[in-house]
């Protein structure tokens, strides 16, 4: 199953690999979708923009409902599922954790400087990772290794700290797209050190990544294009 998150047009499914897609929106009020994420329940999470908060959709596929009790910020950036844990990235009031599927929040920011989080993503051996939009002085990576409780900054070597996506391949090589002529960083030791690694890419203000099973890296990129 695929899913599609939009700008402004909500969600689309395909069943059929991509090759068609159809609306599925029922329930959704809120339609800016920013990120996605499933868990092992079969149930699907979206974060939206513009205050919707988060929403989930029940294995069956039938309705969107809210489930944004303790969450105190709407603006979700990033979503992320971790065993039987589902991780939100606000922009504005850092990181939020849900124990029981979503039905209640509770804000996991500690020793989050940042707190405009984009990004976040789990690494093989079960580690937090956050990613955080340059603002006030404070942005770049930030890495927690006991479920969202504490949060430490691993920014080495990582030059631009306005990072819009995180990326995890099989290796446990993690990846940080960066904005504002940025580009890729990777690291290989779990976020102690980051390289950039930009041969061969001509726009480097990035938005977004995708790994595939073979762990070819895709990433979009913004403000690059012909139109």
């Amino acid at each position: 199953e695929l899913y599609a998150g939009t700008y402004g047009s909500g969600i689309f499914h395909s069943s059929d690999n991509g090759d068609s897609w159809s609306g599925l929106n029922t329930g959704l009020s809120a339609t800016t979708v920013l990120s996605m994420a499933t868990n092992s329940a079969g149930q699907v999470f979206a974060g939206t923009y513009f205050g919707g908060g988060i929403f989930r959709l029940p294995a069956d596929g039938s309705t969107w409902s809210a489930i944004n009790v303790g969450l105190s910020a709407t603006d979700v950036r990033a979503v992320a599922v971790n065993g039987g844990e589902l991780y939100a990235g606000t922009y504005g009031i850092g990181v939020f954790r849900s124990q029981d599927g979503g039905q209640s929040w509770v804000n996991t920011s500690n020793g989050l400087s940042a707190h405009y989080i984009t990004a976040l993503a789990v690494g093989t051996n079960g580690d937090l990772f956050a990613g955080a939009d340059y603002v006030d002085g404070y942005g770049g990576v930030y890495r927690s290794t006991d479920n969202g409780e504490n949060w430490t900054e691993v920014n080495g070597g990582l030059i631009n700290t306005d990072v819009r996506a995180l990326g995890v391949n099989s290796a446990g090589t993690l990846f940080a797209a960066t904005y504002t002529q940025g580009g890729v960083y990777r690291s290989l030791d779990n976020g102690d050190s980051w390289t950039q690694v930009n041969s061969g890419m001509s726009c480097t203000s990035l938005w977004s990544f995708a790994i595939n099973s073979g762990d070819d890296l895709f990433a979009g990129s913004s403000g690059c294009g012909d139109g």
